[in-house]
């Protein structure tokens, strides 16, 4: 036969077990859900949909043939 002391102890624990699964979510309060909000992309772009602009600026610069006027002077004063 179990003790009194026992029983208190395996009460005790079951108690406790209870209280820590349960009152979590009992005491979490109200969640706040967010519905996510998916914009509808269409499969094919409806005309006058395009956001490309008319001209394309140049890739690639043509470099100058003649450095401009101080260049050199200037890199000989920054060593």
């Amino acid at each position: 036969m179990a003790s009194k002391f026992q029983n208190r102890l395996v009460g005790t624990i079951v108690l406790v077990a209870l209280g820590v699964i349960v009152l979590p979510g009992l005491l979490d309060g109200q969640k706040k859900h967010y519905q996510d909000e998916f914009a509808a992309i269409p499969l094919v772009p409806k005309a006058g949909d395009r956001d490309e602009p008319d001209m394309m600026p140049a890739a690639t610069q043509a470099l100058p043939t003649q450095p401009p006027e101080g260049a050199a002077e200037e890199v000989r004063a920054g060593d």
